[in-house]
C-alpha cells in the first residue's frame, strides 16, 4: 500500500468543545458531552424512527470523547447537564426501556440562557 492509500483510509475523529457550553455549563467536560448529544440529535433527527430519546451507554460515551474523560466524569457531567436543564432524561418523566438512559436535548433552555449571556449571535448557534 503507498502512502496516498493510506491516507485515504484514515478516518479522522475529533471532539468539540465549544466556548459557549463551557461558559454555560462551567465545566469543559459537560461541555464536550452537550456538544456530542447535539451531534447525535443533529444526525439522528432526519431517521424516521427517531423520537428525539438519544440512549448511549457510558462506555459509549467515553469511546466517542475518544477517552478523554472517565467514565465516573462522564456520570457526573450528564447530572450536572439535567441539574442545568440543557439535557432531560428519560428518569426525570418516567421513562426507562434499558440500561442506557436516554436523554433529550432542551433546545429551548440552551437557546434562551445562550440569548440572556448573549452567546447567541446567528440562528446556527
Amino acid at each position: 500500500m503507498n502512502k496516498e492509500s493510506i491516507n485515504n483510509n484514515i478516518i479522522s475523529k475529533h471532539i468539540v468543545i465549544r466556548e459557549d457550553y463551557i461558559f454555560l455549563t462551567g465545566d469543559y467536560i459537560s461541555a464536550a458531552i452537550l456538544n456530542q448529544y447535539m451531534e447525535w440529535y443533529r444526525m439522528l433527527c432526519e431517521k424516521d424512527w427517531f423520537d428525539g430519546w438519544i440512549r448511549r451507554e457510558t462506555k459509549s460515551l467515553v469511546k466517542d470523547l475518544l477517552g478523554i474523560v472517565r467514565e465516573d466524569q462522564i456520570v457526573d457531567g450528564l447530572k450536572l447537564l439535567v441539574n442545568l436543564e440543557y439535557l432531560i432524561s428519560e428518569e426525570t418523566v418516567g421513562l426507562r426501556y434499558d440500561s442506557a438512559i436516554g436523554y433529550q436535548v432542551n433546545f429551548d433552555k440552551l437557546f434562551d440562557d445562550k440569548k440572556k449571556a448573549g452567546l447567541l449571535f446567528s440562528t446556527a448557534d
